[in-house]
């Protein structure tokens, strides 16, 4: 669930701020593509949507601190900000885990603590797109 949250807009919206629309067609024909070609077509495209969602995907995580818890974000961030072999749905996971992360409930896989996550992440996600969405507005009008 966090993974499609982040994949649906995130990306997107980076490439579109860096190339305009064909940066952000590119990146969604390279997701849509990935997920339909046989396995030799599907393990490049993989190769080109993990080297596509470096950058966004810790920008998000640095969002996420932001609006989030900011230690346990950043901790993720220190440890990931460089490892390359990290799969950007596990990555992504990482973050959000984190920026939800309360420290008074326990950090387990227990149902309460799944449910609890699970009603904040679209609350984080959306202050998160806000931030991203007012960085852009700012970055336009300088």
């Amino acid at each position: 669930v966090a993974n499609r949250f982040y994949e649906c807009y995130f990306p997107v919206i980076f490439w579109f701020v860096i190339l305009g629309a064909p940066g952000a067609l590119l990146y969604r024909v390279v997701a849509a593509l990935a997920g339909l070609s046989d396995v030799a077509d599907r393990n490049r495209l993989s190769r080109i949507r993990r080297v596509l969602d470096w950058l966004p995907s810790r920008i998000f995580g640095i969002s996420l601190a932001l609006v989030g818890n900011f230690r346990p974000v950043m901790n993720q961030l220190s440890q990931t900000a460089l490892d390359y072999s990290i799969a950007t749905a596990k990555l992504v996971t990482r973050y959000l885990r984190a920026a939800v992360l309360d420290s008074n409930r326990p950090t387990d896989d227990a149902p309460r603590q799944e449910v609890f996550e699970l009603e904040e992440l679209p609350r984080v996600i959306d202050r998160a797109l806000v931030t991203w969405i007012a960085a852009v507005g700012l970055l336009a009008v300088f």
